[in-house]
């Protein structure tokens, strides 16, 4: 065989084994036009990878977030329902509490109930600004803004005491034995209003007489009682008027006070409870 021929053999047959490697290879083990090695498309932007990346994390921050989230959830129901406070430290807690709050706003009270009781014509007390800046230059703060205060202190104390100790008892009982939370709530209230009414009505009798009365014999302000002291109008009225004096505005009062304490905690306890699930819970 001549060199020629065996050169143009030796081409043939590198070009034919070319042809068939490639024929026998199949299609889908070829990447596609303009794809990397990974199968990302190497003509996209050059930051679509960064934007598939980001996602990526996003969903999982996402997915962790959630988990985090509902384990809280179940640690916070748990403690809600294994904590509650000894009844002793509701019941001095509130009595401590509405104790202050009442003797804070005392001066104010006795403004609102003079304005109230004010038997003169025309009314010697009109705003409440005047009505103030009055009794204190003439009566002064103890005879006067603050007169009352001892019936008000001894009804407040034991009032919000017996309070406070009713509703815990009532709504814990009840929210045991598989009641709604919210009609719990809002009977506790009704009926721990109606426990301390017993307390708090006689006080506030005293109270109010001894308001509008100022000081003994007092000269700016006739309002029909003249009481030594405390004790003295105590006396006087179970002598001269029977012990139910002392309640006397009783069904009044309970139509006022009960509607309001079982709104007041009804309401109180749903937004304490959604202000605890939104610090547990930021998403919401």
């Amino acid at each position: 065989m001549s060199l020629v021929s065996r050169v143009t053999n030796l081409f043939g047959k590198t070009t034919a084994d070319s042809s068939t490697q490639t024929s026998s290879s199949s299609p889908s083990s070829v990447p596609p036009s303009g794809s990397g090695a990974l199968g990302y498309d190497l003509l996209a932007p050059a930051g679509d990878s960064h934007v598939r990346y980001d996602a990526v994390q996003f969903e999982d921050s996402r997915r962790a977030k959630r988990l985090r989230t509902e384990e809280r959830r179940e640690e916070y129901e748990e403690n809600e329902q294994e904590y509650r406070p000894p009844y002793l430290h509701s019941m001095l807690a509130g009595g401590i509490g509405g104790t202050s709050g009442d003797m804070l706003m005392h001066s104010l009270d006795t403004v609102k109930t003079r304005q109230q009781g004010d038997p003169h014509v025309p009314p010697k007390y009109t705003s409440m600004s005047s009505s103030y800046t009055t009794i204190f230059r003439q009566e002064g703060v103890r005879r006067g803004l603050y007169s009352g205060v001892t019936p008000a202190l001894l009804g407040s104390f034991p009032g919000t005491v017996i309070f406070f100790g009713t509703y815990e008892y009532s709504k814990r009982h009840m929210l045991d034995a598989g009641i709604n939370p919210s009609l719990a709530y809002l009977a506790g209230g009704f009926i721990a209003d109606l426990a301390a009414s017993f307390v708090y009505v006689p006080s506030e009798v005293l109270k109010t007489r001894l308001q509008l009365q100022g000081r003994y014999n007092n000269p700016f302000f006739k309002s029909g009682y003249n009481y030594r002291s405390t004790l003295d109008a105590f006396r006087t009225i179970i002598k001269e008027e029977g012990f139910f004096a002392l309640y006397s505005g009783f069904k009044a009062t309970l139509f006022r006070d009960l509607p309001f304490s079982a709104l007041q905690f009804a309401f109180y306890e749903q937004e304490q409870k959604f202000a605890k699930e939104c610090a547990v819970w930021p998403e919401l």
